[in-house]
């Protein structure tokens, strides 16, 4: 049975998974965000903060402590994707892809032999958020960020998005939530997820006990987010956005080429850019969004 809730506007309970009320009919929350405003959810992680910030200040790190939730604060969502999800949009004006999406576009490869079956857990993941499988397509995922770098494995393009198409409908989760359900499986223990607004507490939470004296800029950039050798060493902070995606929620798009890449298509770049970039830059520019490559 999936979790109950209790409508804002009239009170009576509602399934966890349900997006407008059954009873008086009045949009709701988006099921991530009422799981992250659980008062049990709020509670453990406003514990954990506590006192995550109270070591870090016992071993003289204050300043730091302080310039590690001013960073988390100001951190951005960023997606990242292979240039051909954001060509669907360009010759297809619609909607972003999510992760279905690209399964049914086989954007994505097969499972890995000796890995998590990521299509598999993701569905389990999301039904574990949402209450139920009603909702296992709604979710995009994204990475805090504050040097506008992401995870370097899922594409050569990095998605910005505005905060305030997104803050009201993401919810933030401590690491992979698809790798931390392949480890641990369910249930997932309170603290361990936020609201877009709480962010910070759950980073600092995650990152306290790692920062030092002389912690700087940089190094919480890199304490925030880093891309290991696969996936699976990756160490980031995870956004879930609910609901659809169109160009109109990107801020800026950027797109990285390999070095070599670089250098063998100097002078058509000069000129053009690739056929795929040039349907982005296209797409961007039609939409007001900006965008680079670099």
């Amino acid at each position: 049975m999936s979790e109950q809730d209790t409508c804002g506007h009239c009170n009576e309970q509602i399934p966890l998974e349900y997006t407008f009320c059954p009873h008086c009919g009045i949009q709701l929350i988006c099921p991530n965000i009422r799981t992250a405003n659980f008062p049990h959810e709020q509670e453990a992680l406003e514990n954990a903060y506590l006192k995550a910030k109270e070591r870090a200040i016992q071993r003289g790190c204050s300043q730091a402590i302080d310039l590690l939730e001013d960073q988390l604060n100001t951190s951005k969502s960023i997606l990242a994707c292979p240039i051909s999800k954001l060509i669907a949009i360009a010759q297809k004006p619609g909607t972003f892809a999510n992760y279905y999406d690209l399964m049914s576009l086989q954007f994505l490869g097969p499972p890995s032999i000796d890995g998590p079956d990521w299509n598999k857990l993701r569905p389990q993941v999301e039904i574990e958020f949402m209450g139920s499988h009603k909702n296992i397509d709604q979710l995009h995922y994204a990475c805090l960020s504050t040097n506008r770098t992401s995870l370097s494995h899922y594409g050569e393009c990095r998605i910005i998005l505005r905060d305030h198409m997104i803050e009201h409908r993401s919810s933030v989760f401590m690491e992979n939530s698809a790798f931390y359900f392949f480890r641990n499986g369910p249930p997932i223990p309170p603290g361990m997820r936020s609201t877009w607004a709480n962010r910070s507490k759950l980073g600092t939470v995650k990152l306290a006990d790692k920062i030092t004296v002389s912690t700087t800029v940089e190094d919480i950039a890199t304490l925030i987010l880093r891309s290991g050798e696969t996936r699976l060493d990756d160490d980031f902070i995870e956004v879930q956005v609910f609901g659809e995606m169109t160009i109109h929620t990107f801020e800026r798009v950027i797109i990285t080429q390999k070095p070599e890449e670089r250098l063998s298509r100097k002078r058509k770049r000069e000129l053009r850019g690739t056929a795929g970039e040039q349907s982005v830059k296209d797409l961007c520019n039609e939409a007001g969004v900006d965008w680079e490559i670099s």
